[in-house]
């Protein structure tokens, strides 16, 4: 409804709309409901789903623009608590989005499959990695 600037009930007709149509398909989980494209893999669809949660989100944005970054360096540019930022990196590495790599003194992560997660935000989240840019751009 933020994005769209609909009203609920105009949503709710336009979404009906598509199901009847089987153009998207409802994901739903005990908090949140997620639409997506019938011709999205099952891959980029859980993927998509951790994009919609805003730390892992710009824990992969951040990742996707430098490449690799120690848990300090990632706590500072999120400006987060690091019991914030070390939760988020332990989902993003149990979901097999990130590896850690053991460098001493500080650990380093790094997206798997950079390629793919590049793909998938090129695709259904241009406008979020723009944000991230700027914002990047802003606090240097």
């Amino acid at each position: 409804m933020r994005a769209t600037k609909l009203k609920n009930g105009t949503l709710s007709y336009y979404v009906s709309k598509l199901l009847t149509q089987n153009k998207i398909d409802v994901h739903r989980t005990s908090s949140s409901t997620h639409l997506a494209v019938t011709s999205i893999s099952d891959d980029e669809l859980e993927i998509c789903r951790i994009l919609t949660k805003s730390t892992q989100r710009q824990i992969i944005f951040l990742l996707l623009k430098h490449d690799t970054l120690t848990f300090t360096e990632l706590r500072m540019l999120l400006k987060k608590s690091p019991a914030t930022v070390s939760v988020c990196i332990n989902q993003l590495f149990i979901q097999k989005i990130i590896e850690k790599s053991y460098d001493i003194p500080s650990n380093r992560v790094s997206l798997k499959n950079k390629e793919q997660m590049q793909g998938i935000v090129n695709e259904y989240f241009p406008t979020q990695l723009e944000k991230v840019i700027t914002n990047t751009i802003e606090m240097l």
